[in-house]
């Protein structure tokens, strides 16, 4: 999700995985965030993984910024 000044302002799908079988219990996602959207300002991504049971998550966050268009 994409928050800006503390509000949500866009969130994407989550990708549904199957685990394959015999596979380590680890599972590498990699997606696009459509930052063309986006006007110039602060903004801040947050990201959450969770276990299949549900039973445990994780989340990161960063902050970042898109500048103004050079002129």
């Amino acid at each position: 999700m994409i928050l800006q000044d503390g509000k949500e302002i866009l969130t994407l799908p989550q990708p549904q995985l199957q685990p394959e079988a015999g596979g380590s219990p680890g599972t590498l996602v990699t997606g696009a965030v459509p930052l063309s959207s986006l006007a110039p300002g602060s903004y801040v991504l947050f990201v959450t993984a969770q276990d299949q049971a549900g039973k445990h998550a994780a989340g990161q966050w960063t902050d970042f910024d898109i500048a103004d268009p050079p002129r």
